[in-house]
């Protein structure tokens, strides 16, 4: 259910790492990320995600771009609809990723 989907809470992307930028914060709808470059709204792109022994590669569009400095943007992507092992490899990243945010409490 969309409505659902939507509701879902981001997480601190603790550990996560992506080959398309750095990760600050995701769920299992979209998230997102710093890069250098800019990325054009309505474009997608293949990205790996990772996060402890999990991996998923996923299909992520562009919503949004804000260029934050010369060099740096913040871009805020949605996982377009992709197939139920995508879904499941992409549930397990963040599963780990929240695992990792809960741990350790503030400092």
């Amino acid at each position: 259910h969309m409505e659902n989907r939507r509701n879902t809470s981001r997480i601190p992307a603790r550990g996560v790492s992506a080959d398309a930028g750095r990760v600050v914060d995701m769920s299992e709808t979209g998230m997102r990320l710093r890069t250098m470059r800019r990325w054009d709204e309505g474009r997608s792109k293949w990205v790996r995600l990772k996060c402890g022994d999990a991996v998923a590669g996923v299909r992520a569009r562009c919503v949004w771009c804000r260029q934050d400095s010369v060099f740096g943007h913040t871009v805020g992507v949605v996982f377009e609809d992709q197939g139920e092992e995508t879904m499941h490899a992409l549930h397990d990243v963040v599963i780990n990723a929240r695992a990792r945010a809960g741990e350790g409490g503030a400092r």
